[in-house]
């Protein structure tokens, strides 16, 4: 849970899921045959878009763990807590609202 601390991985984590969203958005703005649907199942992807998405969303989730750890327990911002666990995008505000005071 150190994580909280660290300023690099808040750019590294907020970074992968601007890019992973970029691109799912303009696989659709683009009309990309396989998109036609608006949905993209593992077996249409490539592997390297599995790799982008797998990574922007495990990213995601261990900034927003590790922000409601700091936010329950470090401290005691509950109120932020639970309006994370509500709207998970508040996660990066928080962390860029925090991080930088510790």
């Amino acid at each position: 849970m150190k994580l909280i601390y660290n300023r690099k991985f808040v750019y590294i984590a907020l970074l992968s899921a601007v890019v992973m969203w970029g691109y799912f958005l303009s696989l659709m703005a683009f009309g990309d045959p396989r998109m036609i649907d608006n949905q993209l199942f593992f077996e249409e992807m490539h592997w390297s878009e599995i790799v982008l998405m797998i990574q922007g969303l495990i990213l995601t989730f261990i900034l927003l763990f590790s922000s409601l750890y700091h936010s329950f327990s470090i401290l005691g911002k509950k109120k932020w807590g639970v309006m994370i666990l509500c709207v998970w995008p508040l996660t990066y505000v928080y962390a860029w609202m925090f991080y930088p005071n510790e």
